[in-house]
């Protein structure tokens, strides 16, 4: 019965972070997260959206150690998401051959995620959406 409550609050912390999310309250999507992996720390899942949520907010490092711990409990080699957030991160620190790997990383796990392919194509071009970052 604890196991299927906490099961429960995580769940309805994820729902509750989707909604501060669409709202662009950042800050609180954020918070939710941080109450999910405090309730359980072995969802990959969690660090990855708070990894992105991060990345929204500019904080890149904090969003960078997500996305390994992220790619830690899934497994380097099953992580596509794991590897996407690294490479968003690492693109927007302007350590562009390292967030070419990361996403080359990804398209081992996953060949045809568009987020992926797209992040490899700005890594290589030292962009994102077009716009330069050097």
């Amino acid at each position: 019965r604890v196991v299927d409550d906490i099961v429960d609050a995580v769940k309805q912390l994820q729902r509750d972070a989707a909604d501060r999310a669409a709202e662009g309250k950042w800050d609180d999507a954020i918070a939710c997260l941080t109450k999910a992996i405090e309730a359980d720390c072995t969802k990959a899942d969690l660090y990855a959206a708070r990894s992105r949520a991060l990345c929204v907010k500019g904080e890149y490092a904090r969003a960078l150690t997500d996305a390994n711990v992220c790619i830690a409990i899934e497994g380097s080699n099953k992580s596509c998401i794991g590897h996407c957030c690294k490479g968003q991160a690492l693109l927007h620190m302007r350590q562009f051959e390292s967030a070419e790997t990361a996403y080359k990383r990804a398209l081992k796990c996953d060949s045809e995620n568009a987020e992926a392919l797209k992040g490899l194509s700005n890594a290589q071009n030292k962009s994102i959406d077009g716009e330069a970052l050097s």
